[in-house]
C-alpha cells in the first residue's frame, strides 16, 4: 500500500466532490457571533457527507475515482452546502473568503490556530469521549471558537469562552459549558510548549469559495495496482455541521 495523501495535500491538486447526506447526532444552537456577523441557528454535531475523490498511486497510476461516506466538522460560517467541488488543502489555508465572510478572522486560520485544533482532535476526536450528542455539539462549536475567536491568526485567548466574544452562541448550556471545558484542558496540553504543525498529521481541509469548508481527518491509502482498489478516510473523521436549512450552513 502507498499513502497518498501527503502528496496530494502539499501539492493542492485534489479536487473531491462533496455531497451533503446527513446531520446526526446534533445540537442545534443559537450563534451571536461578531467576526464573522451571524445569528442564526444552525446545527453542531457530525455530518456525513459523501465524498467522490480520483486514485493515483505514488508512481502516478491513475486508477479512476471512488465514493465514500466521510464524518466531518464544519470551520466556516457563512457558505452554502448541497453537492458541491472541494480542494484538500493544508489546514492552515482554511477556510477560504467567500462571499458571505467579512474578511476578518479565521479567512485562512494560520498555522497556530491550526495547531490547536490539532490538539484538541487528538484529545476529543474519538469514540471515547464522542458518547452523546452534547459532546458531539460542544466539539463542533469549540472547532469554531479555535478558528474564529480574536482579532488575527496570532491571538490565542489565554481563557476560553464560547458564550462571550467575536465567536459565541447564547444557548445550549450543557453545550456551552462542555466546550468550555474541553477548550480549556486543550491549554493545560498545550501549556508552555511550542506546539508545531506536526499536531496537524492527517488533518486537512476541504476547501471551496462558495460553499462550505471543511475539517477533514484523513488517511488515504490504495494498494498497488495487482490489487483490488481500496481508499481509506481514517474512521470518525470531522464533519461539516450547518444550519437547519439544507440550502445554507452557518
Amino acid at each position: 500500500m502507498v499513502s497518498i495523501f501527503c502528496t496530494l495535500i502539499s501539492s493542492g491538486s485534489m479536487i473531491v466532490d462533496v455531497q451533503f447526506n446527513s446531520v446526526n447526532p446534533n445540537v442545534i444552537v443559537q450563534l451571536n457571533s461578531v467576526s464573522p456577523p451571524n445569528t442564526n441557528r444552525v446545527y453542531a454535531g457530525e455530518y456525513l457527507n459523501n465524498i467522490t475523490f480520483p486514485v493515483e498511486s505514488s508512481a502516478g497510476a491513475y486508477f479512476g475515482t471512488i465514493t465514500n461516506p466521510v464524518q466531518m466538522f464544519c470551520i466556516d460560517l457563512g457558505a452554502g452546502i448541497g453537492t458541491y467541488s472541494a480542494t484538500l488543502v493544508n489546514l492552515s489555508s482554511a477556510p477560504v473568503q467567500s462571499e458571505y465572510s467579512n474578511g476578518e478572522s479565521g479567512y485562512p486560520m494560520g498555522e497556530i490556530r491550526a495547531d490547536w485544533l490539532g490538539v484538541l482532535a487528538n484529545s476529543y476526536w474519538n469514540i471515547g469521549y464522542l458518547t452523546d450528542s452534547n459532546r458531539y455539539a460542544a466539539l463542533q462549536v469549540a472547532i469554531w471558537e479555535i478558528v474564529f475567536e480574536g482579532e488575527n491568526a496570532n491571538e490565542i485567548p489565554s481563557t476560553w469562552d464560547v458564550s462571550n466574544g467575536d465567536f459565541m452562541i447564547t444557548d445550549a448550556a450543557d453545550v456551552i459549558t462542555e466546550s468550555n471545558r474541553i477548550l480549556n484542558n486543550t491549554t493545560l496540553l498545550v501549556g508552555s510548549n511550542n506546539i508545531s504543525n506536526m499536531t496537524q498529521m492527517n488533518l486537512g481541509a476541504l476547501s471551496s469559495g462558495y460553499y462550505q469548508d471543511m475539517l477533514v481527518r484523513t488517511t488515504i491509502e490504495v494498494p498497488e495496482p495487482s490489487g483490488i482498489l481500496l481508499i481509506v478516510f481514517s474512521l470518525g473523521m470531522f464533519g461539516l455541521v450547518c444550519k437547519k436549512t439544507r440550502n445554507r450552513c452557518g
